[in-house]
């Protein structure tokens, strides 16, 4: 007979083969402790089991472009593109994770960097995010939130929730988000000078300190309530010729403040057939005192000889870059 040490011996070798047991019907998957946030555990799909079978998963992948949603308009998510996609559910007693990292080779499709997703059968929410330029990795997520957070960057994020696998080859299709705001200045050019050169247009941004990035609260990142009015923090805004003058585009933390405040726009100019840049400064009041993430707003401005004039902003569709962050003339998208 066993003694009382050995039984405690014995039932400690069958928990442990238990758990081993456990670790290989999940495959890769880890436990998270996510689970004991409730905030965020009401956000996954709970499955009352898992089937042994495994499906593999292919991404096609769109973005939205346009502020306005009056239509659900998508544009194939362009070449080059990094993108981390995490899939979760949730057993009866327990919750369990995997992330896969792809690349668009092609537009409009993703394709894995190392090996494809593989999900066991039944119920997910997924989750994607990605950079909106190419070849730039995504921020590493620690508990749901990503913390290396900058202005400037493109920050894309999807989510599908109750996605059954249930085929040896499934195929998702993810709609990105844009999880910033976008701020376009248009200087259209008076008749009476002419433009030799453009040396910079600069801004300044929305302060950033301690904004995260929430894979779990539909991609939220911010929003800020102050601008950062340090000259020395100004940040350069590309730009690009247009028929009417130039087009400069940021992207930024989007800014939620209670009463009017300003960005602070400067320009470095050559004009006519002078030899050294003017410096022209605009101030360019927080759309509504509410800039949200995933719209664009045109800033609408007139260079005077003197001056620089401000007329309005419009609330526009997404102004797509080029690899080099300069802002594409809409003929020029394709």
């Amino acid at each position: 007979m066993f003694n009382e040490i050995e039984t405690k011996r014995l039932v400690g070798r069958l928990q442990i083969l238990s758990l081993a047991l456990l670790l290989i019907l999940v495959y890769s998957c880890t436990k998270n402790e996510l689970i004991y946030n409730t905030a965020i555990k009401d956000k996954f799909v709970v499955c009352d089991s898992l089937d042994l079978s495994k499906g593999k998963i292919h991404f096609s992948a769109n973005v939205y472009n346009s502020s306005t949603r009056s239509a659900e308009v998508t544009d194939p998510i362009p070449t080059g593109r990094l993108t981390t996609i995490y899939a979760y559910t949730i057993s009866e007693n327990s919750f369990f994770s995997s992330s896969v990292k792809y690349i668009s080779k092609l537009k409009g499709h993703l394709t894995p960097i190392t090996h494809p997703m593989v999900l066991y059968y039944g119920s997910y929410a997924l989750y994607a995010v990605s950079i909106n330029a190419p070849n730039v990795a995504v921020p590493e997520f620690v508990d749901g939130f990503a913390s290396d957070i900058q202005n400037g960057i493109d920050y894309l994020w999807a989510g599908v929730w109750n996605v059954d696998i249930a085929h040896s080859t499934d195929t998702v299709n993810l709609d990105f988000n844009h999880c910033y705001t976008q701020i376009q200045v248009d200087l259209v050019v008076e008749d009476t000078i002419s433009v030799k050169s453009v040396a910079s247009v600069m801004l300044t941004p929305p302060y950033i300190g301690g904004v995260k990035w929430d894979l779990f609260n539909s991609g939220a990142i911010g929003p800020t309530d102050s601008i950062n009015a340090d000259k020395n923090a100004m940040v350069n805004m590309p730009f690009k010729k247009t028929a009417f003058g130039f087009r400069s585009s940021y992207v930024m933390v989007p800014i939620s403040v209670e009463e009017a405040v300003y960005f602070t726009c400067v320009f470095e100019i050559i004009i006519d057939d002078e030899i050294y840049n003017r410096t022209y400064s605009v101030n360019l009041p927080v759309f509504d005192n509410d800039m949200k993430a995933g719209y664009a707003y045109k800033y609408n401005l007139t260079l005077q000889r003197d001056t620089v004039l401000y007329s309005g902003v419009d609330v526009v569709d997404w102004n797509i870059i080029d690899v080099n962050g300069s802002p594409l003339i809409p003929d020029e998208v394709n």
